[in-house]
Order: C-alpha cells, then structure tokens, then sequence
C-alpha cells in the first residue's frame, strides 16, 4: 500500500477519529508550571515542533558548504547544481515554515562558527528579506533541480508545487496585511507561475473519482506528484 502524507494536517480539524483530534489538549499540561529537568524536558518533547528550529537550516548550509568546497571539484556541472538546489530548496522549507509563524527571522547566509556569538544571536531580518532570498533561492532551484531524479525522489515539480505554496501564502499575507504591495506582486507571481511549470508538465492531473482515490490501494497515479510506498513483502 501507499499513501500520500497530509503535509500540515496534523493539527486541523479535517484528521479526526469520532470528534477528536489526537494532537489537540484539553488542558494546559502540569509540566507547564514547573521548570525542573523532567518537566522541561517533557515540554520540549510534547510541545515544540522540530521544524520550527534553526537546525534544518543549518543543515542546508553545511550541505551547501560541503558541496562547494569539498564535491565540486570532483562532480559534473549538472550534479553540482542539482544538488545545490536541492539544499536550497530545504533551506527555503525551512524559512517558510519560520516566517509563517514569527514574521521576522534571523537570516543566516552561510553557517556562523559556534564561537561567533555575535552571529549566532543576531537580531531578526525582516520577512521581506527574508523571503526575497527564498524568492531567489527558488528561482534557482526551478533552474537548477532535476526533473527526475528516480521514484520518490524529490525533482523539480515536487519543489514547484512547494514553491507555488509557500509565495501563495506570503503573497497574499503582505496583499491583505497592509504589507509591501510590489513583494505581493511579485510573490503571488512566482506562485503562480511555479504551479503553471507543474501543470504543463503534462505529468500530473486530477483524473480519478475522488471516492476511488481515497480508497485507492496505491496513489502512484498522476494525482499525487510524490507519495510513499509501504510492502508487505519486504
């Protein structure tokens, strides 16, 4: 069987067992009122979210340093700029999910020492910033990304639609929050034109019932762009 992972879904109303949802509480957790070492540890356990850290960030630009310093020299031009735009494509996941939630965020360009603390407790970067490097970013990873990189691989439509996402979002936040009217312009844009790449693909369509999808054993059809396949035979 396979499915399709409910990126985001988590925490809605629309993932629910008899009226409930598992991820929400009822009450506020006694660990909140304490601040020993189990209850903190079981609060950054049960509440915080790992995506909403700065590690994937780092991450990305450690990967980016590696391949520019250390693979470059022995992988072709189209390995480096593949894989260069599959860490900006995490970074960018990551500063999305960031900005969506805070606004303004630290901006790190390339990986601070651990002994740079000035670096590493900088003051927050505007989202404009931030997200005009994320609009730049992206526009290399549409570039730059395979188009097939092998089944369940991420290519360049599985980033697009991500793309088409992300400055949907922000486009329309700086559209409707009295933001900078030109950065909504050009978001909404590029959302817009990351969704047509996808569309003209010709690789992917809504062409199943929607009973028959739901239902469906195995979502390796043109409605999902990338799913996860699970064998019992293995």
């Amino acid at each position: 069987a396979s499915y399709s992972p409910f990126r985001g879904y988590s925490f809605s109303d629309d993932v629910a067992s008899t009226g409930t949802q598992a991820n929400f509480t009822s009450s506020l957790p006694s660990s909140v009122f304490s601040t020993s070492e189990t209850a903190v540890g079981t609060y950054s356990t049960e509440f915080t979210c790992p995506s909403m850290v700065f590690s994937w960030i780092r991450k990305a630009n450690i990967m980016m340093d590696r391949i520019e310093t250390k693979a470059k020299a022995n992988i072709s031009a189209e390995a480096y700029n593949h894989w260069m735009a599959v860490a900006k494509f995490f970074k960018c996941y990551s500063y999305c999910r960031l900005v969506e939630r805070f606004g303004d965020v630290p901006y790190f360009e390339t990986q601070p020492d651990a002994s740079d603390f000035d670096a590493l407790y900088k003051d927050r970067d505007s989202r404009i910033f931030v997200m005009d490097k994320v609009y730049d970013m992206s526009k290399d990873v549409l570039a730059n990304m395979r188009t097939d990189d092998g089944t369940d691989k991420l290519n360049r439509y599985v980033a697009a639609a991500f793309i088409s996402r992300w400055f949907l979002f922000e486009g329309t936040w700086q559209k409707y929050h009295g933001g900078d009217q030109a950065a909504a312009k050009k978001y909404l844009e590029f959302a817009r034109d990351a969704a047509q790449l996808v569309m003209e693909s010709g690789k992917y369509a809504i062409d199943k019932p929607v009973r028959e999808l739901w239902g469906s054993q195995d979502l390796s059809s043109k409605e999902a762009l990338m799913v996860r396949h699970f064998l019992d035979t293995e």
